[in-house]
């Protein structure tokens, strides 16, 4: 009878059960209690750099807001939720990574592609371990003493990637109506190809009236010089610059 109730009846204190559950339990609460101090006085300290009336001491907690934010994007997705910085530059193949240039002596900021980098540092000799290829990093503006610090940016390649095909979308589109506006005042230019290039503007243009007006101008009949697309095609390339879409010196008006 007494092995069936303490069977049925496990003991309610669990740190005599399991001493080394107990003993595991304390660590961690201590641990927890060290990081909301720390978390405290950081908290503390921002909110210093914010009431402060130099505003070189507030760009600099904003800086070190967005270093912060860029770790901790960086900490969250690279292998899986790994914690701190890669050992190895090869490593921030995984993200499709960036690199971020930093001189800490005189603020210059510059961004790598990372085989550009690598191929930077095995050049001046230096070692492709992130804790060593600082050292192998020349300054951007070539300062005297440098104090170069190393900022990984995951999916910088991708981003720009996607800047690049925002651009040719633009700019070929742009092309498109430029050269039919060149040719508007003597024939109709409503062809496929500009109904297409209006259609790929409208998400970056934002403004539907101004593609219609450039519709209307190209399909008009009969032909008149007054009767060009030139005016609307203006409008659409102000209009690009205006929202700072990469815009090309021959495309704009």
């Amino acid at each position: 009878m007494l092995a069936t109730r303490d069977l049925h009846h496990p003991p309610t204190d669990r740190s005599s059960a399991h001493p080394c559950l107990a003993k595991d339990v304390s660590k961690c609460a201590v641990k927890l209690r060290k990081c909301a101090l720390s978390l405290c006085k950081c908290a503390a300290s921002m909110r210093k750099c914010g009431r402060t009336r130099d505003p070189a001491s507030r760009r600099g907690s904003h800086e070190w807001l967005d270093n912060s934010r860029l770790r901790i994007t960086f900490c969250s997705r690279y292998a899986g939720g790994m914690v701190g910085s890669p050992k190895n530059l090869s490593d921030l193949h995984r993200i499709e990574a960036q690199v971020q240039v930093t001189c800490r002596s005189c603020r210059a900021v510059e961004v790598w592609e990372l085989n550009a980098l690598i191929a930077e540092v095995r050049k001046n000799g230096g070692n492709t371990d992130w804790n060593a290829a600082r050292r192998a990093v020349n300054c951007p503006h070539r300062c005297a003493s440098p104090m170069i610090q190393l900022l990984p940016l995951p999916y910088g390649k991708q981003r720009a990637r996607q800047r690049a095909h925002r651009h040719a979308l633009i700019n070929l589109s742009l092309q498109i109506l430029r050269e039919a506006a060149s040719r508007s005042s003597r024939e109709v230019v409503g062809t496929l190809e500009v109904r297409l290039a209006l259609h790929v503007l409208r998400p970056f243009v934002g403004d539907q009236r101004l593609l219609n007006e450039f519709w209307s101008a190209a399909t008009a009949e009969p032909r008149h010089p007054w009767t060009s697309c030139h005016i609307p095609y203006r409008g659409i390339a102000q209009r690009l610059i205006d929202r700072g879409a990469p815009v090309d010196v021959a495309n704009r008006p």
